[in-house]
């Protein structure tokens, strides 16, 4: 994938001198448009801590300075609410973006929306580098269109390999990387004079998730784009159709380009009815002009929706109401934008849903308020998809799916059941999880994001008297080399089907695989590498050319364990070390030189009371 030859470096560097004309109209648009989302890359994120491709330091003027450590699971931050830079029309201002790690050379572009309207045209790059050296940047100085409107601008910065762009002539393309990273910022270009005040941000509620039937803040964040120093403004909010709320604020001070802090509107905001509502909420009067010199830019209009706690149900064959939703999507919707102020238990109807679903980090989830999926019956509810991930946590704790089949049919790329971004207490208990073709890379339940990446994937998953099938890998639990996953357990589960590879066990720490038969139809069913402190106790592992294949394992228990296959060594252990391997029966009928177990290196294996045959 890398092996290519260097030849000579060509700088693309666009400096945006006067590409557009506008009037003295200022837009908020930074976060008011809606660009693409590039959360998906075409082949992943790559490679590891140690070798990262993406966005080392970003450097904007002297207010942007931003590094954010590799996340093999996360390729797109908004810092656009955090991140922001203060120009002027018609200036030019310092850039230098930094390429991740010191391993392979990147391609790098910036894009700064100045018309937006969310498309970032080529026509906007202000700054691009076919072929930055491994740990090198690219720099330059970037004008702020003349005449360009005050406002609020989206900047967005892409670190890729950069073999696509430097010898197969790719564009640069703002919703899609191949193996890199993408950051937005934000870029308020502020008047010399005059008076305008903007709602920056809301402040409080903090999320879109808001109490049913209790009281809450309601706090809002003022800014400055113009070069009168503002005093006092009036701010307020409507929920609804209902009446509006005001007050004034006074001893501001806010000079310009700047933000206030949060500016309580309320204590005592209240919804009463469950659901979706529209909150409005607004800075305006500044020094008490009424109109500023735009009063476009004075309300944000957001939507809230009332937190989820109780029982509630899945089924297509019903209508949408307050308590059943007609499939997972809009389930798991309202999971991700309105949390959970209690336990919260969906009940799936029998039927197919044919969806592709991803919980995020769900507001209010916890130890108590816990999140459960109940098909009741796993052979009358099924989960499908014939393309990606069928049911992705990302970043999600404290769910439980029960007695569902999660499947999917895609020929190539396809996962079932994925935990990344560490997704933690998440367990599946009588379920069938399985993929329906075995190319590489299907895989069947995936800690990991994608076949072998590396990552602070999930912590404290549990699989009970589950199957896991098919793939060429049935199943996969990955950590990171400095940062091992955690607790992982699998318990009564049969895992088989999967081409290559039953179990492909990296980086784990403290996991359990106890009472499972475990197969694959070639390779290995246990591959484990780096993996410390676990036990495999009472399991059936047969089959593949290797029935167990290690690599520095250490302080692990092998107990009761039946464990077979007709080629090769049946287990075949390196550089493990502390090791107990107690009452095991371990066979091989291989015809040619069978070996029952092969240990090379490693050191303190206590080995008692096992049963070791072959059949010649």
């Amino acid at each position: 994938m890398f092996k290519f030859t260097l030849f000579s470096k060509n700088l693309k560097l666009l400096l945006m001198v006067s590409l557009f004309t506008f009037g003295a109209l200022s837009v908020d648009k930074a976060n008011a448009q809606s660009p693409c989302t590039p959360n998906t890359n075409t082949y992943g994120r790559c490679c590891g801590t140690g070798s990262p491709i993406g966005l080392g330091t970003v450097t904007f003027g002297s207010t942007i300075s931003n590094n954010i450590v590799y996340n093999a699971n996360k390729n797109y931050y908004d810092l656009t609410s955090t991140q922001s830079a203060c120009v002027t029309a018609g200036t030019g201002y310092s850039m230098q973006v930094d390429a991740d790690g010191n391993s392979y050379q990147h391609g790098i572009c910036v894009w700064i929306d100045w018309d937006a309207n969310g498309t970032f045209a080529s026509s906007e790059i202000v700054l691009s580098d076919s072929m930055v050296s491994a740990g090198g940047n690219v720099s330059g100085t970037v004008y702020v269109p003349s005449g360009q409107s005050s406002g609020n601008y989206r900047m967005r910065v892409l670190g890729d390999y950069y073999y696509y762009y430097a010898y197969q002539n790719a564009a640069w393309n703002p919703c899609q990387a191949y193996y890199g990273e993408f950051q937005d910022y934000n870029i308020k270009v502020a008047s010399t004079s005059g008076i305008d005040v903007y709602a920056s941000s809301i402040a409080s509620p903090s999320s879109n998730s808001v109490p049913l039937n209790q009281n809450f803040d309601i706090d809002v964040i003022a800014g400055n784009l113009a070069g009168t120093t503002i005093d006092t403004v009036e701010i307020g909010y409507q929920i609804d159709n209902n009446s509006a709320t005001t007050k004034t604020i006074t001893g501001l001070a806010l000079t310009s380009c700047n933000v206030s802090s949060a500016l309580n509107i309320t204590t005592t905001a209240k919804i009463t009815a469950a659901g979706n509502h529209t909150l409005k909420v607004w800075v305006n009067k500044p020094n008490g002009v009424n109109p500023d010199d735009n009063s476009s830019n004075d309300t944000i209009t957001s939507f809230v929706c009332t937190s989820l706690a109780g029982n509630f149900t899945i089924d297509a064959g019903s209508a949408a109401s307050n308590s059943n939703f007609v499939d997972f999507t809009t389930a798991v919707d309202k999971l991700n934008k309105c949390g959970i102020s209690g336990a919260v238990k969906f009940t799936v109807a029998s039927g197919t849903y044919t969806e592709q679903v991803a919980i995020g980090a769900v507001n209010g989830a916890s130890s108590t308020n816990t999140i459960t999926f109940d098909g009741v019956d796993m052979s009358t509810r099924t989960i499908t998809s014939s393309s990606g991930t069928t049911f992705k946590f990302d970043g999600a704790s404290y769910v439980t799916v029960k007695n569902l089949t999660i499947e999917n049919t895609a020929s190539s790329n396809a996962v079932a059941a994925q935990l990344v971004n560490v997704s933690e207490y998440i367990s599946f208990d009588s379920c069938l999880i399985k993929v329906t073709n075995n190319n590489y890379p299907n895989v069947a339940f995936a800690i990991s994001d994608g076949a072998f990446s590396s990552g602070d994937n999930a912590n404290h998953t549990t699989v009970d008297h589950c199957e896991i099938s098919g793939g060429y890998m049935a199943m996969t639990a990955i950590g990171e080399y400095n940062s091992h996953n955690y607790s992982n357990h699998f318990m009564n589960t049969y895992i088989h089907g999967g081409q290559y590879y039953g179990c492909y066990f990296l980086y784990q720490d403290s996991g359990l695989f106890q009472n499972c038969e475990i197969t694959a139809n070639n390779g290995y069913p246990i591959m484990a590498q780096y993996v410390k402190y676990s036990d495999f106790l009472n399991n059936e592992i047969h089959g593949g050319y290797y029935a167990i294949y290690s690599f520095y394992m250490d302080n692990c228990n092998f107990i009761n364990n039946e464990i077979y296959n007709s080629y090769n060594n049946t287990v075949l252990a390196y550089y493990a070390t502390t090791m107990n391997f107690f009452h095991n029966s371990v066979y091989n009928d291989y015809s040619s030189n069978p070996i029952a177990m092969y240990i090379y290196g490693g050191s303190g294996w206590d080995v008692r009371n096992n049963i070791f045959a072959t059949g010649s």
